[in-house]
């Protein structure tokens, strides 16, 4: 069963495990069942996935995903080796996904079509999706939503306090 139809693939699933199917053969829209024919391969992070080169659909189901596990608070150490539904909060700079305190980034995948991630630029957001690894210190997600929680300001201020003269080189100051 298809749960997420993204730009170059799709999110499957067996009820349990979810997996990556890149490209969208005809029929592959959400919920839809049936046959995947096509080649297993791994990322770069080492999570699995399918190039698809056919789906016979046999039918729909509804798609329930549960609650994603959101590992914001420890977004230096998370990994898995499989495909998991999660959500993380950062900012977003250069495309890509930044936690306040941690080391390391996250960067979109894949994303629904008509998607981009730029447009949330230097803003706080809260993504979620499907991960897909971890590369280095460079998380992946297969994105099925963003929420925008409004701009990421740091404001660096600056003063030498010279104007406070008059009054500091009284006695006593």
């Amino acid at each position: 069963t298809f749960a997420s139809k993204l730009n170059a693939g799709a999110i499957a699933t067996n009820g349990q495990d979810f997996v990556y199917v890149s490209g969208n053969p005809e029929g592959v829209e959400v919920g839809a069942t049936g046959t995947v024919k096509g080649s297993k391969y791994t990322n770069a992070a080492g999570v699995p996935y399918v190039a698809s080169d056919e789906f016979a659909a046999t039918g729909t189901a509804t798609v329930t995903t549960g609650t994603a596990e959101d590992f914001t608070a420890n977004f230096d150490t998370f990994t898995s080796d499989v495909v998991k539904y999660v959500s993380v909060q950062g900012h977003i700079t250069t495309g890509k996904l930044f936690v306040e305190g941690k080391s390391g980034s996250l960067e979109v995948v894949d994303a629904p079509a008509g998607f981009d991630l730029t447009t949330l630029s230097d803003h706080v957001v809260k993504l979620t999706g499907y991960y897909a690894g971890k590369d280095g210190s460079n998380h992946t997600l297969y994105l099925t939503e963003a929420e925008d929680l409004g701009l990421f300001q740091i404001v660096y201020w600056g003063d030498d306090f010279e104007w406070l003269e008059p009054w500091s080189s009284q006695k006593p100051a």
